[in-house]
């Protein structure tokens, strides 16, 4: 496959997800407007999934990719990605230690707008200030929003971001009134009531990540005593459903990760 050889080409290779999961995922698609997947920080594997699915979400009418970068990084990371400037942005050049700026993403951008796919990010900019969790997320979803409306209007959106930020409901009622709520996810249905917003949480059983750090999953009770053998759709209680993995694989970066040196680091910025 084109899609395939050109992944590889560019150092990301796409997630062989089963032929029932992979179908279950884009059903979901056809019925959104836009489909979030929220996941840990620092994998290989979210990125990979996402241009496993690109070929049928261009079919399923999405054009848009969204990620959970700075809106002022936007500009720079397309001219980039579009082989006007052969600069890596910083953004990935100097990442983060939440992880988020790794080569896995990066390559997936690349991939994206080289098949004319408009590139969002929306996460908060430097001039957006934020005194609570749900500050930052309303950011978000007005920085989505006005990029939306004016860099592609007329297509579906495929978003990727922090698990937090991608729910759509609370399980617990008590949870309404932590600093935690409301969601990125849940503020962009409240902007779009005639829109449908579906997402997808990504889970893994086992397996290491960065955020903060390398970091090490643990199995508990069943999930230690049965391990996965291939990737599961599941109920989720604040998803449209959950995207299980047997393991997960920690991204990797152009330099070492730096930690931020204000109180942002531990307040806003987790998965």
């Amino acid at each position: 496959m084109e899609l395939e050889n050109r992944g590889i080409s560019q150092g990301l290779a796409p997630y062989a997800l089963p032929d029932d999961v992979f179908q279950a995922v884009i059903d979901l698609a056809f019925k959104s407007d836009m489909l979030i997947f929220g996941a840990l920080h620092g994998t290989q594997e979210v990125p990979r999934i996402i241009l496993s699915l690109l070929n049928e979400l261009t079919t399923a009418g999405y054009r848009g990719l969204a990620l959970e970068i700075p809106r002022d990084e936007r500009y720079g990371i397309e001219r980039w990605a579009k082989g006007q400037d052969s600069t890596p942005p910083d953004f990935f050049a100097q990442p983060f230690a939440d992880g988020r700026g790794n080569r896995e993403t990066l390559a997936l951008i690349r991939y994206a707008a080289q098949n004319d796919w408009s590139l969002l990010c929306f996460d908060q900019g430097p001039d957006q200030p934020a005194r609570r969790w749900s500050d930052r997320d309303g950011w978000m979803a007005e920085n989505l929003t006005r990029q939306w409306q004016t860099l592609c209007p007329t297509v579906k959106i495929v978003a990727i971001c922090g698990s937090m930020h991608s729910r759509l409901t609370l399980p617990f009622l008590q949870d309404a009134l932590t600093s935690c709520w409301p969601s990125f996810a849940y503020q962009l249905c409240c902007v779009y009531p005639d829109k449908i917003v579906s997402a997808i949480k990504i889970g893994f059983q086992s397996g290491t990540y960065f955020d903060m750090g390398p970091r090490r999953l643990h199995s508990f009770g069943l999930e230690w005593l049965r391990p996965l053998k291939k990737p599961i759709i599941r109920i989720a209680q604040d998803h449209s459903c959950e995207l299980f993995l047997p393991r997960a694989t920690a991204a990797t970066f152009l330099a070492p990760p730096h930690e931020w040196t204000t109180p942002l680091t531990t307040k806003f910025f987790l998965p």
